[in-house]
């Protein structure tokens, strides 16, 4: 909140998973008491709910199950024939908590604080939208219209290596730009537009909680590590990114969270967009640019139903 302050900016919280409703009143009345009038605050559920390496996965899991096992829940829903047992409703909880989350923030906040100042954002596995589809269809069945109880569907789209190709130990930055990081990039494009279709068709906004690229791990590291320390010249990871947010605007997404600012690279990853803050790199400049620079106009997308028909460059979704 003081960082919040001090520069005068928006913010974006995490719940924790445990966090008891006292725990997100007392959070929401502080928020209200301390930040500044005119900023936004950004709500999301925990971090990766859906992510099996993270202890907020079974956490949400144990007590999605718990809550079925007592009855006449609501994450029982309309389709608990849906074949996929724990799986399902533990993706139903989280907009259920989220909601939950959202109603007491409404309590401190007031009604017309909902989708301005405090904006509930529902978080999902971009690769795989069937997750976030069968969340938003909860809300519609359970609640009403999505758009009158979250402000956002968000999802996390990086592009990189597949887990085959990272593992090689003879790559070449050469094999990186000209090879495998364009394919990929179309990979993340297929996302980003697959959300967009999610929420345009929900009448919600479309945001990313992360993303950049992505280029992990310690096989062919000295690859990965001067695509992103570009010899002097070599402007290639600087095109990339343009191109990245040049799909993700035109397809209409809107806040987009990179990560991260600023950290070392190595085996664990270049995520930084520099890694230093007092010496900006070409991928800070580069974004530093994009975002001064006007958001180019929407150009592409999926049809959906009840909506008008746009170019249409990806298959819509069959799930």
């Amino acid at each position: 909140i003081q960082l919040a302050k001090q520069t005068n900016k928006d913010l974006w919280i995490n719940i924790p998973a445990l966090a008891s409703d006292d725990y997100v009143r007392q959070l929401a009345q502080l928020l209200k008491a301390t930040l500044n009038k005119d900023r936004v605050v950004y709500v999301e559920y925990s971090n990766e709910v859906w992510n099996g390496i993270f202890p907020q996965f079974r956490q949400n899991m144990d007590a999605a199950i718990a809550e079925v096992n007592k009855g006449n829940s609501l994450l029982e829903g309309k389709a608990q024939n849906a074949g996929r047992g724990n799986d399902l409703v533990a993706w139903r909880r989280v907009p259920k908590r989220l909601i939950e989350i959202a109603n007491i923030f409404k309590d401190v906040y007031g009604v017309p604080a909902m989708n301005t100042t405090i904006r509930p954002v529902l978080a999902s596995q971009v690769a795989v939208p069937f997750i976030a589809n069968k969340q938003l269809e909860f809300i519609q069945d359970t609640y009403g219209p999505p758009a009158q109880f979250i402000y956002a569907l968000a999802g996390a789209p990086y592009f990189g290596l597949e887990s085959k190709i990272s593992d090689k130990d003879d790559l070449t930055p050469d094999d990186l730009f000209k090879t495998h990081l364009p394919p990929s990039l179309d990979t993340a494009s297929h996302w980003i537009l697959d959300y967009q279709a999610l929420a345009r068709f929900y009448r919600i906004h479309h945001l990313a909680y992360e993303g950049g690229p992505a280029l992990d791990g310690e096989h062919s590291l000295q690859a990965k590590l001067a695509a992103n320390r570009p010899a002097p010249g070599d402007d290639r990871m600087a095109k990339l990114v343009q191109d990245y947010f040049k799909t993700w605007y035109s397809s209409g997404g809107e806040l987009f969270m990179y990560y991260n600012l600023a950290s070392n690279y190595g085996k664990w990853g270049a995520w930084g967009a520099t890694e230093d803050i007092r010496k900006p790199s070409l991928k800070l400049k580069t974004l530093t640019q994009i975002a001064a620079a006007p958001a180019p106009p929407v150009t592409v997308g999926i049809p959906i139903g009840g909506g008008p028909g746009i170019i249409k460059i990806h298959p819509p979704l069959t799930t």
